[in-house]
């Protein structure tokens, strides 16, 4: 096949342009169902060092009492990191977030968390 003669006409290509990707969906359950994960496996593994330094403290012969109110420190504290990075887990994850989303998607994850681990 032959063209005419186009010396005098410059051929472009067009422009592709990528649209913009809108997520529709406000929760995400793959990510917070990871955040859970480790939420929960982060908690039961700091849990279980409270409770062993608990009773390792009450074998010394130390007064139940303190021992018990510092296994529940240690127990609100372990509940605190966990569920921290249950939520930085599912952030990282979570992939561009809107306002609704970024404030959505962490309260079910301390929800669930919390109801589970309960």
């Amino acid at each position: 096949m032959t063209y005419p003669d186009r010396s005098g006409s410059q051929l472009t290509e067009p422009r592709i342009v990528n649209p913009l990707v809108d997520y529709h969906d406000q929760v995400r359950w793959g990510p917070i169902l990871a955040g859970i994960a480790i939420a929960l496996g982060t908690q039961l593994g700091l849990s279980a060092l409270a409770m062993a330094i608990g009773l390792s403290v009450g074998a010394t012969g130390a007064d139940a009492g303190s021992v018990g109110f510092g296994v529940v420190i240690l127990s609100i504290i372990s509940l605190l990191i966990s569920l921290f990075l249950g939520g930085w887990v599912m952030a990282q994850s979570c992939g561009p977030m809107t306002m609704k989303t970024a404030l959505l998607n962490p309260a079910i994850l301390w929800g669930t968390t919390l109801a589970l681990s309960s």
